[in-house]
């Protein structure tokens, strides 16, 4: 498998993800993909830790939104992807069709912008 994604992905050098791949999936992709590896965490996480007293001053709700590093482009995809009628609910079957249908979605997004230019 590792060969397999060096060979279709020889340009990819780094991975943003959420909280939840802190694991022991980060120590597998960062040795054996040789890939840098980074987890997006929310910025206020170390405050609450280190300064909880200043967060409660300045009134700061953690349920409410906030904008996370990096994480936005990939929220921003799967948006862009969900807005094509069928990506917006589970119906395939297989993972390929699925594949094709987020590179066709892709590509109609690009070609639109690219008519707009």
């Amino acid at each position: 498998m590792v060969q397999a994604v060096k060979g279709e992905l020889p340009t990819l050098e780094k991975i943003w993800a959420d909280q939840g791949y802190a694991g022991q999936f980060k120590h597998w992709a960062s040795q054996e993909l040789d890939l840098a590896f980074e987890v997006v965490y929310p910025w206020w996480r170390q405050l609450k830790r280190y300064m909880p007293e200043w967060l409660e001053a300045q009134g700061f709700d953690e349920k409410a939104f906030h904008v996370l590093p990096r994480r936005w482009v990939v929220e921003r995809s799967f948006a862009w992807m969900g807005r094509n009628r069928r990506l917006s609910r589970d119906f395939e079957t297989l993972p390929e069709t699925e594949e094709t249908w987020c590179y066709l979605a892709m590509t109609r997004l690009l070609l639109r912008r690219l008519v707009t230019i």
